[in-house]
Order: structure tokens, then sequence, then C-alpha cells
């Protein structure tokens, strides 16, 4: 019998080493990050802060129950309402523990979209090997950020088509940083508007602008118990990309859009 040199020994065990370092890499799930947007300014104050509550932490629940080989779903949360916060940077969501958020302040999107963007982009929070992150925004108004020349501009538009209103925000600076960015452009991108009106007003063109993608509509809602049948429906989005063909795919195959109209998904 032939005994292995010290040589051929090292050789072997560097092998073996890289043999189970390919396989664990192979086993471990891929990040499939979501990242959640909450309006919390003084304008959500009574129900529709304690139903955004309730929707957050039904959605993490939901979402930390999805078991699927190939991703995990990570959960991040930001939110803005005087001062935009990082309430929960992204982890899995099994691990998510959400406080109670209360409502006031004005309304910081600008900011909170840059945040958005940040994270997005730092490979330490949002490792290479993740899938294309979705991106949810939740509102009731516009943002008091905006550059007083863009403010202008839209309050000369009201009136306008819905095609000018949208490219008027496109131009947004926190907006252009999300369609261009490396990351933040591959993100799937959602979002709905709480007592939004349909094509023509601002804040519709403002959500519209956000999500930028075909296919994708803007869902819109007329009382505060629509924010948790959205997080459900995002919920169920982002389980049918880890059960899909391609976890990475924008626009989600299994997406229930029965209730669209020419002026959005109203839920």
């Amino acid at each position: 019998m032939k005994i292995a040199s010290a040589k051929e020994e090292t050789s072997i065990s560097s092998r073996m080493e890289t043999t189970m370092s390919f396989d664990f890499q192979l086993a471990t799930p891929r990040p499939l990050p979501v990242l959640v947007l909450a309006d919390t300014s003084g304008s959500m104050k009574g129900e529709k802060i304690e139903a955004m509550n309730h929707a957050l932490r039904t959605m993490a629940a939901e979402l930390a129950a999805l078991d699927d080989v190939r991703g995990e779903v990570y959960l991040g949360v930001i939110t803005f309402g005087g001062e935009p916060n990082i309430l929960q940077p992204p982890i899995p969501a099994r691990q998510v523990k959400l406080p109670e958020l209360s409502a006031g302040g004005k309304t910081p999107l600008g900011a909170a979209l840059a945040i958005a963007h940040d994270l997005l982009e730092d490979r330490d929070i949002i490792p290479n090997r993740a899938f294309s992150p979705t991106l949810v925004l939740i509102s009731d108004g516009q943002p008091t950020d905006l550059p007083d020349e863009l403010m202008s501009r839209i309050a000369r538009r009201t009136t306008a088509n819905a095609d000018e209103l949208r490219e008027t925000f496109l131009k947004w600076e926190p907006i252009q940083q999300l369609h261009t960015a490396t990351r933040a452009a591959r993100s799937q991108r959602l979002a709905l508007g709480i007592e939004a009106g349909g094509s023509g007003d601002p804040t519709y063109a403002l959500l519209e602008a956000f999500i930028n993608q075909p296919g994708v509509p803007v869902a819109r809602a007329s009382e505060a118990g629509a924010i948790l049948r959205f997080l459900q429906w995002v919920t169920l989005s982002v389980a049918s990309r880890t059960k899909g063909r391609d976890p990475n795919a924008i626009v989600p195959e299994l997406l229930d859009l029965s209730k669209l109209t020419d002026d959005g998904l109203v839920l």
C-alpha cells in the first residue's frame, strides 16, 4: 500500500477544504433584501400609523416564514417623519423585532431615498451574492424636502397631463440616484399612495416616478386598512420571486393585478 507523502497530504487537504467551502456556499441561501420606506410624518397620526405598525409586524412574520433553499429574505425599514431614520437595518426577517412607530413632523422623503440608496449600494450590508432587492414606499402626501424650483414647477403643473408631472419628479436627484445606481436600478420598486388621487395627481406622479418600471402599477388606497393589504401583496410578490424561475425578475409572474385600473391598483 502506497503511503501519501506530506506534500500529497497537503494537496488532498487543500482540495477537501475547497470542496467543503464550495458546498457550504451552495447550501447557504442568498439574501433577498426587502427595504420599506414608511411615512411617519404628522399626517399619518391616528389610524394610519396604527395600521402601519400592525402591517409591518405582520409582514415581518410572514416574510420570516418563507422557506426557500435559494434565498433568505432580509428586511429593513426606513422611516421618514421629522427626520429620516434607519429603524431596522436589513437583517434576516426571522431576527426582526420592530419597535412601535409614532407619527410627527414633516415628510423628508428625499433624505429617506438617499439613505435607501446608500444601504442598497453598501456591499458590507447587502453582499454581492444577494438577489436584486425589493424597495417599498408607503406615503400619504408630497415630500417637504423638494427643492423650491421643483415645488413651483409642480404647482404650475397640477392640472397638467400625467406624463409631464412624472417627468418632473424623474428629474429630482434622490429619484435619479435610485434609477442610475448599480443595485438600486435593478431593484423591484412598489409603492402605495394613501389618499392619493389618480393619474394627474402630484402624489400619484411621484409614486410613478419612484417605480418607473413597465408593468408595475402604483397602488392607491382611501383608508388606513389598505396598508395591511398592500404589504400582504408585497409579501406575495416576494414569495413568488423566491419560488419563481428567476428570483431577480423585476416584475413577479404571480402578482394579482385583478384590481388594476387606469389610475393604478386600487386596494
